[in-house]
């Protein structure tokens, strides 16, 4: 059997809701580039959002540590979720379906691991102020575990001084930073992450608004598809502190939105779900933060939305 090398950070799956046949092409546009003036061009799902090896762990040290058999174990193992949660849960809110809130509960967790998948995230660990960051939390949580364990405290000087210097070598090497990211992806599956656990019943409790808008006004999408907003004009990739609330397009007539303004903690079997119809201005706004939020690229089913967005926010 081959081995996967292209490893898609928006999953297909995802993106054949906005294909515009069965073999899942779709139109795309680059909007973040030097050059102006870029052309919509039609191109297939399996050919966009993608990186060479990206979920590959390549350092030993890595490896070894989580007992690894297969350095690819991420890409062949930690994405199920793509097959049969995503596109059932988006097909139940695409058809104003209702949700138990146990399925809220796993479609924000999909919704997050989405997040970590993406380069937007992955380059975090890469910068400077999150190498030092995780140097010192780690040095600070092995310090308590052997004073727990017993240690005199001129033994742990000594260890933590190795451990330090041996941590901030590694962390020189570009490799290695990368895989202590693929290393926070080991923790995917199906269930809900008890990490994630306290923000998600955060926004839990926010409303939820399906916005639906007509064939001839969609929604896109992008190669960094989900971010949150405040007051409706300031876009972040991933901020749930001073925001109003965060968007995902899911299909070009559907797009999911958790509304801080009225959050409510009482709950029933199923979650509330408002289904609204967008108005153009609606959809131009949503579709604008896409933009915004994109990293190179952004996708449609309609050819003339994707001129329209990129000439409303001077993208062209």
């Amino acid at each position: 059997m081959s081995e996967p090398r292209k490893h898609h950070f928006v999953p297909e799956v995802y993106l054949k809701r906005f294909a515009i046949n069965k073999s899942g092409d779709i139109f795309s546009l680059r909007v973040k580039s030097e050059y102006k003036n870029q052309n919509v061009k039609k191109i297939n799902k399996s050919q966009v959002c993608y990186e060479y090896n990206k979920y590959t762990f390549k350092t030993d040290k890595i490896i070894n540590a989580n007992k690894l058999e297969d350095p690819n174990f991420i890409e062949k193992n930690r994405f199920a979720y793509e097959n049969k949660e995503l596109d059932l849960l988006f097909d139940k809110l695409d058809y104003s379906k209702k949700l138990f809130v146990s399925e809220v509960r796993k479609l924000i967790q999909i919704l997050l691991n989405l997040k970590r998948r993406n380069p937007a995230f992955s380059n975090e660990f890469l910068k400077p102020d999150s190498n030092q960051n995780f140097l010192d939390v780690n040095i600070v949580r092995l310090e308590k575990d052997l004073i727990k364990a017993g240690m005199p405290k001129k033994r742990v000087k000594s260890v933590i001084n190795k451990v330090r210097n041996e941590m901030t070598e590694n962390l020189k090497d570009e490799d290695y930073k990368l895989d202590l990211y693929r290393n926070n992806l080991l923790n995917y599956n199906n269930e809900i992450d008890q990490n994630d656990k306290p923000l998600i019943d955060r926004i839990l409790s926010w409303e939820i608004i399906v916005y639906q808008t007509e064939y001839q006004n969609p929604f896109i999408t992008s190669d960094n598809p989900v971010y949150t907003l405040r007051n409706f004009r300031e876009v972040f990739n991933m901020n749930f502190n001073f925001v109003d609330g965060f968007a995902f397009p899911i299909s070009p007539k559907s797009l999911l939105y958790f509304s801080k303004a009225n959050s409510s903690n009482r709950f029933d079997l199923y979650k509330t779900i408002t289904y609204s119809k967008a108005t153009k201005d609606i959809v131009l706004l949503f579709n604008n933060g896409t933009i915004i939020n994109s990293s190179k690229f952004i996708f449609s089913n309609m050819k003339e939305q994707l001129v329209i967005t990129a000439n409303f926010g001077d993208y062209f």
